[in-house]
Formats: structure tokens, C-alpha cells, sequence
């Protein structure tokens, strides 16, 4: 998939009548443009191919505009309806069917991009992620109960992709912390409260402006899974780069508690939640090492 800013801009104004300059941006699994009209209005334009599926990206369009009608207004991207009134568009190009979205755009910087990350900062983090997951409390897309290798209920299988990591002190750390993912959380993961969790709460995803989290994007990552993933997640990449790692934890999980309580299993098991996340983490890192250097 390789379309150009030209494209894009034709793509806008053929099906939302949107005209403006485009740009690249960074993306992962779909190609991503910052369209800019000439009133300064900013959007994100999506384009995907056709290994993800329709009804998952219809299903992001309907979490989001769920959010969008909450408390958390401006927190989240919104995808624009095109002329026909439909929040994705499908296109034919050189044979292949890609999906488009357009969604607003958010201001904002990315959380690894505040220089001074101080405490409140951690604290709204985790408030912010409560109250999403409270309002998405009951919202059960069917297309966001998938296999997925990112989500965290299937952290076991990382156990397959040990052989990947090359450092052996590295290899055996990573088995000792699945070893307690298999003690501690397989036998009880079915008990605790799954919900649709965004499940990419990462420091490129979450946006900052005045000194607090003011959104988050990208929800491609969207999974039925265990709710206290979703902060397990968040801790990973917050707590990256921290002198003191367990402190600034216990601020987003504050933050969180104050917006969606916790239970006290669910307390209990976070530790060992983001040991697995880090477990999957580094495994697939490892195996894509090792597929590039051949």
C-alpha cells in the first residue's frame, strides 16, 4: 500500500468533499495523512487495506462516537461521514479494495515528548483512562472479540517466541516473569471484569497539552479483554525511563481508582499484568530481530 499526499487530497474531495493540503504521518498498519484546509481545520486521513476487516473498522467508528456523545468529548478522535453518510468508505485500487476514515484531529503532544512529566501529570493519566473505560462500560462490539498476539489475556503465548531472544540473562527473566503470569493470572483470569478496552495505551498514542493527558488515538488496537489491561498497558510505557517506577504506578492507578475502581483482585493481579505486556513486547521485538537479520 503506497498512496501519495496527492492521492489523498483527490480521495478528500471526491468522497468528503474536504479540500486541503496532505502530508505523511507515521503509521503502523493503516498509511496516515494530516490533511490541513485552508481555514486551518485539521484532520486525519486513514487509509487501510483489506486485512482489516470492514465491520472492525466500523466498529472503532461506532466506540468512538459513543465516547464523543460522553463526559470525555474532545478526548477522541471522531470519524467524518462521508457524502453518502457513512463513516468508512471502500475504494478499489489497482484491483485491491482499501477502506478510508477521516477523522477531526486532536491537538496535542505525544506523552514521550513532555519534558516534564511530573506527578499529576502520571495522576491524569490514569484518570483519564478510567473515566473511557467507564464510559465504555457495557459497549460490546462483536468484531473486538478477536485473536489477537497483543492481548494481554494471551500472554502465555509469548512462551513460544522465548527462543528469539538471543541474551540468555534477558531470555531467563522474561521465562520467570511468564512463569508468574501462569501462577498468578491464568487461573483466574476468567473471573475478572472484561470489558472493550483500547488496548495501546502507549506514549505515541496518548496526547498531553497544559501539563495534563488531554486524549488518545488510534484504536486499532481495540479488544474484548480483561478491563485492568488496559491500565496494565498504560503503566508499561508511562513508567519508561522513571527513577522510580512503582511511585509513578501508583499515581495512574490512583488516578484510575478516583474514575472506575478497581477491585482488590484486580489491584493484585496488575503487577504481573504489566510483566506480561513486557513479555509480549519483547518477544515480538526479538522475533522481528531475527527475521531481519537474515
Amino acid at each position: 500500500m503506497n498512496f501519495s499526499a496527492e492521492q489523498a487530497v483527490r480521495l478528500a474531495d471526491e468522497f468528503y468533499g474536504v479540500t486541503a493540503t496532505a502530508r505523511p504521518l507515521n503509521g503502523y498498519d493503516e498509511q496516515n495523512f494530516l490533511l490541513t484546509t485552508q481555514d486551518g481545520q485539521k484532520y486525519t486521513f486513514k487509509i487501510a487495506g483489506d486485512d482489516i476487516s470492514r465491520t472492525f473498522l466500523q466498529a472503532q467508528a461506532d466506540v468512538l462516537r459513543h465516547l464523543d456523545h460522553s463526559s470525555g468529548r474532545g478526548g477522541f478522535p471522531v470519524c467524518l461521514e462521508n457524502k453518502q453518510g457513512h463513516a468508512i468508505t471502500t475504494i478499489e485500487y489497482e484491483g485491491e479494495a482499501y477502506y478510508i476514515r477521516m477523522l477531526t484531529f486532536l491537538e496535542g503532544h505525544f506523552w514521550v515528548d513532555e519534558r516534564e512529566k511530573h506527578d499529576d501529570l502520571y495522576e491524569s493519566l490514569g484518570s483519564f483512562l478510567g473515566a473511557m473505560d467507564r464510559v465504555l462500560e457495557g459497549i460490546y462490539p462483536d468484531a473486538a472479540v478477536r485473536t489477537y498476539v497483543w492481548d494481554n489475556n494471551r500472554a502465555m503465548e509469548a512462551e513460544k517466541k522465548l527462543h528469539f531472544i538471543r541474551n540468555h540473562e534477558q531470555r531467563r527473566i522474561a521465562t520467570y516473569f511468564l512463569l508468574q503470569f501462569r501462577t498468578e493470572v491464568m487461573p483466574v483470569l476468567s473471573e475478572l471484569r472484561h470489558a472493550c478496552i483500547h488496548g495501546d495505551a502507549n506514549d505515541y498514542n496518548i496526547l498531553v497539552r497544559n501539563g495534563k493527558v488531554s486524549g488518545i488515538i488510534d484504536f486499532g488496537d481495540m479488544i474484548h479483554s480483561a478491563l485492568i489491561n488496559n491500565l496494565a498497558i498504560a503503566c508499561v510505557y508511562a513508567l519508561l525511563h522513571t527513577d522510580d517506577p512503582i511511585e509513578k504506578a501508583s499515581l495512574i492507578v490512583k488516578g484510575y481508582h478516583s474514575q472506575y475502581p478497581l477491585t482488590e483482585q484486580e489491584a493484585d493481579l496488575l503487577y504481573y499484568l504489566i510483566a506480561g505486556r513486557l513479555c509480549i513486547s519483547v518477544t515480538q521485538s526479538a522475533e522481528k530481530s531475527y527475521h531481519n537479520s537474515d
